[in-house]
């Protein structure tokens, strides 16, 4: 696999293996609604190995609504420092997502601000402002 890309200028843990997988790839843009024909998507878990950020620039955010994500923050190429975390998370930025990060293991989570869950995850925990103080949570 190249992660859908014809170049192959995505790395994934498949790259350097000695066999090839093909899937059909697409945008999310195309098939999101007809999944969900209303567009609305509650919850998205986004694990693709490094090509998070080619997902999202593919996704248009107007037409599928999606309003928590789960995507991966760490993997075997993304670790202390990584290129493709930034990037995946200054596009959730862009488009207003809030993100929650160590709520779980290796991933963040993004909350749109228009979702009826950011009333829910604010009214919570004794230890928001803690959470928020060591940096685990992005308070817009």
């Amino acid at each position: 696999t190249n992660a859908g890309l014809a170049d192959g200028s995505v790395n994934t843990s498949f790259t350097y293996r000695n066999w090839t997988v093909e899937v059909p790839c697409g945008s999310l843009t195309n098939v999101l609604p007809t999944i969900f024909p209303q567009g609305h998507v509650t919850f998205f878990s986004l694990d693709v190995e490094g090509a998070e950020p080619y997902v999202l620039q593919n996704l248009d955010f107007n037409a599928v609504f999606v309003e928590i994500f789960m995507i991966e923050n760490k993997n075997n190429f993304c670790q202390a420092k990584c290129q493709t975390r930034d990037k995946f998370r200054k596009i959730m930025d862009e488009h207003g997502y809030r993100r929650y990060t160590f709520l779980i293991a290796k991933s963040d989570v993004f909350i749109h601000p228009e979702s009826t869950y950011l009333n829910k995850m604010q009214q919570k925990p004794n230890n928001y402002d803690a959470l928020v103080k060591m940096g685990w949570i992005k308070d817009n």
